[in-house]
């Protein structure tokens, strides 16, 4: 049984009423915009609102790390800033010592603010095996490193990374990474006997060190994990994150990058109340989607962005924005 017209207004009334407390109330106009679009959310804390307001909409409202890290060593934000906003959460407890050497003395303030200016990206094991074997990290420092603390750090000491990371390993009791497959080629027909046979002894005790990462044991219990962990991520999409958010989470890719610039162009001339230069032709005959699907086959952005499909709609594609359909 359908809905009367009377039931449906009401529902697409009440609809409109919960918007209104979430979208801006300010219309496109021609020259200047002052209107706080976040004014459905200003009941909250300032932090609190921008973290609501990019689980509703995707929309991340920071810059990016690596562009606030640009403005420190511009100069255009400094140790002062850092130190303020540390100061906005006693929680943080920067103040609390973590280890003292000699007359120096780390604090948790001195390991945020690391954090914070510098890339800190963690790496597998085989890429640490990579680092140290080929591109000898070990022997160098990183090129981000200051250079006033690059002096200080091998004024005593030109190998101060090697011994630094001798000293964790045995710190930590742990053993250097698996034998470079090149090395291997150089072992005595003895040493290779005790090596099978260590692995051997490893997989039969289900070793999950570093150095038997090639046991079976544990590299079925990672395709588990990454099962379970796939699994789970399969079953937020559509409730807690969108596709969108699926394939960021799995490639680190943000795919609205690539299409940003075409939909602010696109809704522009769509939705400027007849004041863009290039309007959307037909769009009040038609709708904003309808008029993006006549005239998307025309359009050369997606060829000269190198997509594989250019400007070819794919046929599952809906005709009308009602069509349950998606395109892929």
């Amino acid at each position: 049984m359908q809905d009367s017209p009377l039931k449906l207004r009401e529902q697409i009334t009440t609809a409109l009423n919960h918007l209104d407390h979430v979208l801006p109330g300010q219309a496109p106009i021609l020259d200047f915009v002052h209107h706080n679009t976040l004014h459905g959310f200003q009941h909250l804390p300032f932090d609190e609102a921008l973290a609501e307001f990019e689980a509703l909409t995707g929309i991340c409202c920071y810059l990016p790390d690596a562009r606030n890290r640009d403005f420190y060593r511009q100069g255009r934000i400094d140790d002062s800033d850092l130190s303020a906003a540390f100061a906005q959460y006693p929680n943080l407890q920067t103040e609390q010592i973590v280890c003292a050497l000699k007359d120096k003395a780390i604090t948790r303030q001195a390991i945020y603010r690391i954090a914070l200016l510098f890339d800190l990206q963690a790496v597998s094991v085989s890429q640490l095996n990579w680092q140290i074997e080929e591109l000898a990290a070990l022997d160098a420092v990183q090129a981000d490193v200051p250079e006033r603390i690059r002096q200080r750090l091998l004024a005593d000491d030109s190998h101060a990374i090697r011994h630094l990371w001798e000293s964790i390993l045995i710190k930590l009791g742990l053993e250097q990474a698996a034998l470079h497959p090149e090395n291997m080629l150089d072992l005595s027909l003895e040493q290779a006997e005790n090596w099978l046979a260590q692995v051997q002894q490893n997989i039969n005790a289900g070793a999950t060190s570093v150095a038997t990462e090639v046991a079976p044991a544990t590299h079925q219990q990672m395709r588990q994990q990454a099962g379970a962990a796939l699994d789970e991520l399969l079953d937020q999409v559509g409730g807690n994150i969108s596709l969108r958010g699926f394939i960021l989470a799995l490639s680190g890719i943000d795919i609205l990058d690539a299409i940003r610039s075409q939909l602010i162009r696109f809704c522009a001339s769509g939705l400027d109340e007849g004041v863009a230069a290039w309007q959307l032709p037909e769009r009040s005959r038609l709708g904003l989607y309808a008029a993006w699907r006549a005239t998307a086959q025309y359009d050369a952005n997606p060829f000269c962005m190198s997509y594989a499909t250019g400007n070819k709609l794919s046929p599952n594609c809906p005709k009308t924005r009602s069509t349950p359909s998606s395109c892929n």
